[in-house]
């Protein structure tokens, strides 16, 4: 009698090569996944402030002067949905390179402000990943949710609903979720 290997179950096979696929998104390593994320961040900003910054993104100097240009512009204007969701995206690299983990706490602040002003869809649907980056996964979870109401159509929710449902064990939804 032959018995399966704990390593050849097909859930386990189906997890390595989500969290693979996640973890090359994560870093950039799959240009396809990684253009999805462009349009709330730097394409969300005026043309000029985006020339001056899109070059200097990853960068510690870089982010520390998209930081300071994108506080200003929410200080300025809490219903500005774009420079907030560009500031937590921000925010989020910046906690990457410096290990500051205040940083996404600052961006989920700047995020609740704006939904709270615009019951913006940008901000709801970058909440998803700001609570992920906490570990906050049944928030992330509820988030990703409720952008997908929103807008069914956007492929970034399902990939927040699937990060959490992974990361909550819930493999089904998690699955259905990345189909």
């Amino acid at each position: 009698m032959t018995t399966k290997q704990p390593s050849d179950s097909p859930i386990r096979r189906r997890c390595v090569v989500v969290a693979m696929c996640v973890a090359l998104a994560a870093a950039g390593g799959v240009a396809g996944l990684k253009t999805l994320q462009s349009p709330p961040t730097l394409l969300a900003i005026a043309p000029s402030e985006r020339a001056a910054m899109s070059a200097s993104t990853t960068s510690r100097d870089g982010l520390s002067q998209a930081m300071a240009t994108l506080t200003a512009r929410v200080a300025a204007n809490a219903a500005d949905d774009q420079a907030a969701v560009a500031l937590a995206d921000v925010l989020m690299r910046q906690a990457r390179v410096s290990g500051d983990g205040s940083l996404p706490m600052r961006a989920e602040v700047v995020l609740t402000n704006t939904i709270a002003a615009t019951d913006s869809y940008l901000g709801r649907r970058m909440m998803g990943a700001v609570y992920l980056a906490q570990h906050r996964f049944l928030a992330a979870l509820e988030a990703g949710r409720k952008a997908r109401q929103m807008r069914p159509d956007d492929p970034w929710n399902y990939g927040v609903i699937g990060d959490a449902a992974i990361e909550l064990g819930r493999y089904d939804e998690a699955f259905a979720a990345f189909d």
